[in-house]
């Protein structure tokens, strides 16, 4: 009588060790010349995550704390959750510096390219969300898109690129003297 599920099937040790040996030793987490590769290991993907998921933190502080700003009952709750919002920016920038030049110690400005490029893409949905959808419609709508899309991103990724880089010095400095080197830089 045939199994009547999958988790009734028995699979001999034969046929675990021949899936093994035929799948690719990537799925395996070792490389092309079948090196094996730490698990923290950097990664394309891994930098592309954090870039996705720092932007995602920037939108969501924005909205979250411009919607509780605009329901705030007083003026000085107002005040209270826009302050709340410039201080989580920077402590989300922060930690994607820190995340990023701990996961490849040996790239400074890439590390600085990850962080910049999350701050202009969030820079640029909170554009879209904002203020070019606040004046849809309007006649000066081009103007509005022009500069809040475009220069928008540039106006803060530019920047933020600058000040990873010099976090990141900061970072590579402390962990030096905590680790007893001290080579010059």
């Amino acid at each position: 009588m045939p199994p009547d599920s999958i988790f009734e099937q028995s699979i001999n040790s034969r046929e675990v060790e021949g899936f093994l040996s035929a799948a690719p030793p990537v799925a395996f987490g070792l490389t092309a010349n079948a090196r094996a590769t730490p698990m923290h290991a950097p990664s394309r993907s891994s930098g592309l995550r954090d870039v996705v998921a720092a932007s995602l933190a920037y939108v969501m502080v924005g909205i979250i704390t411009a919607g509780l700003a605009g329901a705030a009952a007083s003026l000085a709750a107002t005040k209270a959750w826009r302050l709340a919002g410039w201080a989580l920016s920077p402590a989300v920038f922060m930690v994607h510096v820190v995340a990023s030049r701990h996961r490849q110690p040996g790239s400074p400005l890439g590390a600085a390219a990850r962080v910049a490029i999350a701050v202009a893409v969030a820079a640029l949905v909170l554009a879209i969300v904002g203020p070019v959808r606040g004046h849809w419609g309007e006649p000066a709508i081009g103007r509005v898109a022009l500069l809040s899309v475009v220069l928008w991103p540039l106006m803060t990724g530019i920047p933020a690129f600058g000040v990873a880089v010099a976090v990141g010095h900061v970072i590579d400095r402390i962990g030096r003297r905590a680790s007893g080197s001290s080579r010059p830089d």
